[in-house]
């Protein structure tokens, strides 16, 4: 509803200078909120991105420790101390849970380098163990950016709509007063006032295998 109320002023300007006024004020609204829109966009593909990322590492972490699980038992059966030092993980922990276990296994794991290399342990297993949280975390940090800019940017976005109707009210106001009944310049007033839809949209997002649901917003178009 926006836009079009917008269009619609710029197309039937009026020299009262409270009516320019009111149509600028739109008009930075609608610029603004369009601009909110698209980094909404970003960063629910930047978050949905970086989750995907994510589930990729997970699974190369549970691959990982599953190794050095193996590699552990083998080794206790020279080294006895070491039976049930380190396990296997599943990784449907949640996230906390499951970082944490990894690091305890890598912590583990380096204590006991030497025996574990004895029975097959590869000279970069943990180096890339290490790597692999890293990276692990990186798109932790990546996927909350993410969901901070787009819940922020639509939280704003929510707060224009309604500062936006507001001046749509004024001018439906001046518009009555200045349009006669049954005219064509009032008709199509009303009609771009009762227009419904999608504010406006630049972009969509790049689907992913696994979406995060967030709430939409309200779009006036």
């Amino acid at each position: 509803m926006m836009v079009r109320t917008l269009e619609f002023s710029q197309a039937h300007p009026d020299d009262d200078p409270g009516y320019t006024a009111v149509v600028a004020q739109l008009a930075q609204i609608v610029a603004r909120a369009t601009l909110l829109e698209q980094q909404e966009i970003e960063g629910i593909g930047s978050e949905h991105a970086a989750i995907d990322r994510r589930h990729t590492v997970r699974d190369a972490i549970a691959q990982s420790v599953r190794h050095i699980a193996r590699v552990c038992r083998a080794a206790s059966m020279g080294t006895p101390e070491l039976a049930g030092q380190i396990k296997a993980m599943s990784r449907n922990r949640p996230v906390r849970a499951f970082v944490a276990a990894a690091h305890v296994v890598l912590d583990n794991a380096t204590a006991n380098q030497d025996a574990l290399l004895k029975q097959g342990l590869g000279t970069t297993t943990l180096a890339d163990l290490a790597a692999l949280l890293d990276r692990f975390s990186a798109e932790t940090a990546t996927s909350h950016t993410g969901r901070s800019q787009h819940t922020g940017a639509h939280t704003e976005f929510e707060t224009l709509i309604d500062n936006g109707g507001i001046e749509i009210d004024v001018l439906d106001g001046l518009n009555r007063a200045r349009f006669q009944p049954g005219s064509e310049e009032l008709g199509a007033w009303v009609s771009a006032t009762n227009v419904a839809g999608p504010f406006i949209r630049h972009a969509t997002p790049t689907p992913t295998p696994t979406p995060t649901p967030t709430p939409g917003g309200q779009k006036a178009g």
